[in-house]
C-alpha cells in the first residue's frame, strides 16, 4: 500500500453509499461495493503511518464508540498537513438520536479537544489545527425550511433543540 511521493492519497472512511471518485471509498459492509472493506470499529485501522493526504467522514463517525482513538487514528493516518473533513449530526438534534445504531453525539465543542481551543490537554498536545467548523442545517422539509428562517439561530442554539442538524469540521494535522 507504498505511494509514490507525488501520489496523493485520499480516503473516504465509512463511505455507505457516498462513493467519491478520486478517494479509496471504505466500508465495513461489502453490500455497498467499497474499494475496501475495512471494520472502522476495530482498531488499528490497516493502512500505514503518514500514509493520507486527505481523510473524509461524512455521516460515520458517529456509528462509531470511541470517538477519541478513531480520530487519533486519523491523526496517525494522515501525512503531515493532511486535512481531516468530517461531518456529523449535531447533538441538540433529533436527528442525532432518530437512529439507534448512533453511538455518540457531537456539539460545535467536540472537537476542541483535537485542535488545542478548550486549553484542556488531558488527551496531549494538540493534534491538529482547526480550519473550520460550523453548524450546518438540512434544508430538505418543510420543518427545516420554516426554521431555517428563524432569525437569531446562533444565539437560540444554547437554549433551543433543532436550530441546526449538523457539525461540519475541517482540520489539518500538526507536523
Amino acid at each position: 500500500m507504498p505511494n509514490t511521493p507525488n501520489e496523493v492519497i485520499k480516503l473516504n472512511l465509512g463511505c455507505g453509499s457516498d462513493h467519491r471518485p478520486g478517494y479509496i471509498n471504505v466500508d465495513s459492509s461489502p453490500i455497498v461495493k467499497p474499494d475496501r472493506v475495512c471494520d472502522l470499529g476495530k482498531l488499528p485501522w490497516p493502512f500505514p503511518d503518514n500514509y493520507a493526504d486527505e481523510i473524509v467522514m461524512w455521516d460515520s463517525l458517529e456509528h462509531l464508540s470511541d470517538p477519541h482513538n478513531n480520530i487519533l487514528e486519523v491523526h496517525r493516518i494522515l501525512k503531515p498537513g493532511g486535512i481531516f473533513a468530517c461531518h456529523v449530526p449535531y447533538a441538540k438534534s433529533d436527528g442525532a438520536f432518530q437512529a439507534p445504531e448512533h453511538k455518540c453525539f457531537f456539539t460545535e465543542k467536540s472537537f476542541d479537544y483535537f485542535c488545542g481551543v478548550s486549553g484542556y490537554d488531558a488527551f496531549g498536545p494538540a493534534k491538529f489545527d482547526l480550519i473550520s467548523l460550523k453548524l450546518s442545517t438540512a434544508s430538505g422539509t418543510t420543518k427545516a425550511k420554516l426554521r431555517n428562517l428563524i432569525p437569531f439561530r446562533m444565539l437560540l442554539r444554547h437554549f433551543l433543540w433543532n436550530m441546526f442538524d449538523a457539525v461540519e469540521v475541517v482540520m489539518r494535522a500538526k507536523k
